[in-house]
């Protein structure tokens, strides 16, 4: 019985772990999508440098500390990636 339950309780904990993995995955795209939409608008509201250093856009409605972590870590997992490769 105990084997039982602790075996549910692994694939709970997988699925689990498979729906985070894509809902991050997918949040991530989104706000990628977002990224060169965001910065074009942003000189054009406030005749800033078109050519500004790197910056991550969140529009306010999506502004909370878990995007903005989410984002900047997997961010941080890519440049880390890429330089290895």
């Amino acid at each position: 019985m105990i084997v039982s339950i602790t075996q549910r309780i692994s694939v709970l904990e997988d699925r689990g772990r498979r729906a985070f993995q894509t809902s991050c995955m997918s949040t991530t795209r989104l706000l990628s999508e977002l990224q060169p939409y965001a910065h074009a608008a942003l000189p054009a509201r406030s005749g800033g440098d078109w050519l500004s250093a790197a910056a991550l856009y969140l529009l306010e409605k999506l502004q909370s500390p878990d995007l903005t972590l989410l984002y900047e870590t997997v961010l941080r997992i890519y440049r880390a990636s890429s330089v290895n490769t």
